[in-house]
């Protein structure tokens, strides 16, 4: 028997709690010192594995997808690139600009 039940398509908003802030901060912090570029077993030693744990917990912690642009992976402005897609492109930029004035307070 089918249903007359229709699926609502909500538009998700991520939250950028104090974890978020946090793990945002961490990331800005690692890639601007280059340590990101190396792993930890290197000389001199760098924070790859740290830089990538924390890009992969705030991607789970903003509701992305795999298949969504990271946020510290896109300018805050500017058009995308030729091949990007440009919906995605602006969720990440969007996304970019909410967790670097959350983490300027």
């Amino acid at each position: 028997m089918p249903t007359k039940r229709v699926p609502l398509a909500r538009a998700q908003h991520a939250r950028i709690g104090p974890e978020a802030v946090r793990l945002w901060r961490l990331i800005v912090e690692i890639t601007e010192t280059d340590a990101g570029e190396r792993w930890e077993e290197d000389e001199p030693a760098g924070r790859r594995r740290e830089l990538l744990d924390a890009e992969v917990e705030l991607h789970a912690l903003l509701g992305l997808h795999p298949w969504h642009y990271f946020p510290g992976n896109v300018p805050s402005g500017g058009p995308p690139e030729k091949w990007e897609d440009p919906e995605r492109h602006a969720l990440a930029q969007q996304l970019r600009r909410a967790l670097e004035a959350a983490a300027a307070e």
